[in-house]
């Protein structure tokens, strides 16, 4: 898509220029509407990841505090038990897995901080590119500040100066569309502000 093509050409010499970090959080903008929050993570689809909960649901233990054990395909709750994959489902077209374990959950000493009944915690099928984000951003916590100043540029001036407030199609695809030829002419000016011709021409050109 242009979008994409128009990264690829031109970040490394834009990225190299504004001395801006390299493994960003996802670089693609957030979908605004019922989807906001999604990120990207190069190179998996941006489509297909989600932004995590952060909040604690009522006073119970966060998902954060299971462990998930990548070897065993497993998670390990706070209280040492083993939670297996029990259920596969889809969630936008992602896959889902539910792992649980009744068993334990029914005579575990702290099920009160953790369920009424028992416990399952759900996993998506690219949920490694949050954990990878989560690690990078505990690692570097100044890099989100870093970020959020950096994406102000671009929808500001994609909303003010090209009137791009709210899109004029209709539908998933169409809407993927128009916002790809908008990031596109977006780029290519500020390349051009950054770099000027001649150095655009040649990053092109390489």
């Amino acid at each position: 898509m242009p979008f994409a093509v128009a990264e690829i050409l031109l970040w490394p010499v834009i990225a190299q220029r504004e001395n801006a970090v390299p493994e960003t959080l996802g670089r693609c903008p957030s979908v605004t509407g019922p989807r906001a929050g999604r990120r990207c993570s190069s190179p998996v689809d941006p489509r297909r990841t989600f932004q995590r909960r952060s909040h604690p649901l009522r006073s119970f233990f966060r998902k954060d505090e299971f462990r998930y054990d990548a070897g065993q395909d497993a998670y390990v709750c706070p209280a040492g038990q083993t939670l297996a994959t029990r259920y596969e489902s889809k969630l936008r077209d992602m896959k889902k897995f539910d792992y649980s374990n009744r068993a334990a959950c029914l005579v575990c000493a702290i099920r009160s901080r953790c369920t009424k009944d028992y416990r399952k915690v759900s996993r998506l099928e690219n949920e490694a590119v949050l954990d990878r984000m989560a690690a990078r951003l505990k690692a570097r916590p100044e890099i989100l500040n870093t970020r959020r100043e950096i994406v102000e540029h671009p929808f500001g001036s994609i909303k003010q100066w090209m009137n791009q407030g709210a899109f004029l199609t209709r539908g998933l695809d169409k809407v993927r569309a128009e916002f790809s030829l908008t990031a596109l002419a977006y780029n290519l000016r500020r390349a051009l502000n950054i770099l000027g011709v001649d150095d655009l021409m040649k990053a092109v050109q390489a």
